[in-house]
């Protein structure tokens, strides 16, 4: 365990690894929603499979996510006024965990032949554990970014305080690809910035 937080020094600081472990979810979910959409559309088995494997994984990985969650409900230090919003966040996070794994049995179990209204009610269902996991994520949100939940407080400057502010997104990217990219100066020479 002490290697991974040499490596990963952002470990270290934090209280649970649930935040670590929700993105995994979101992603395969959201993404196995559309390609099976996509899949039922335009009746092709290969994005099928790939949508089975992207079940599968977001199952997984919110079931770890789920755990990680309960023991984060447990043992991370949290306002009262947050009680209602955790527990709204664990009631559709859970949903959307036994979703996806009610989908992925059922897929399983039938070897992906569904009958016309299957395949309706079987998007509906999917749809469905999607809205229970984009509500799950908007509470765990707001448990984060209005309370502080499992995160470190930084110091808040006063208003009008001079802190270290950066320039709009595209000034970043062009700091960022004047650093990179080849250029000349005046000089005639090019170089890299390091």
């Amino acid at each position: 365990m002490t290697f991974i937080v040499e490596i990963f020094p952002g470990l270290r600081e934090m209280m649970n690894w649930h935040p670590l472990w929700v993105h995994f979810p979101i992603a395969f979910l959201s993404v196995f929603f559309l390609v099976d959409l996509l899949a039922a559309v335009l009746r092709s088995r290969p994005l099928f499979v790939v949508a089975n494997w992207l079940l599968g994984l977001g199952a997984l990985g919110a079931s770890v996510a789920a755990a990680f969650g309960l023991q984060a409900a447990l043992t991370v230090p949290h306002p009262p006024q947050v009680h209602e919003i955790l527990e709204t966040h664990r009631y559709f996070a859970l949903n959307a965990t036994a979703l996806a794994w009610l989908l992925l049995i059922w897929r399983f179990l039938n070897r992906g032949r569904f009958c016309l209204l299957g395949r309706l009610f079987h998007l509906l269902l999917a749809l469905f554990m999607v809205l229970n996991l984009v509500l799950a994520a908007d509470y765990g949100g707001l448990m984060v970014y209005k309370y502080g939940v499992g995160v470190k407080a930084v110091p808040a400057w006063p208003p009008g305080a001079s802190g270290h502010r950066h320039g709009s997104a595209w000034d970043e990217i062009r700091e960022w690809l004047h650093e990179i990219v080849p250029h000349s100066h005046a000089s005639g020479h090019e170089h890299h910035h390091h």
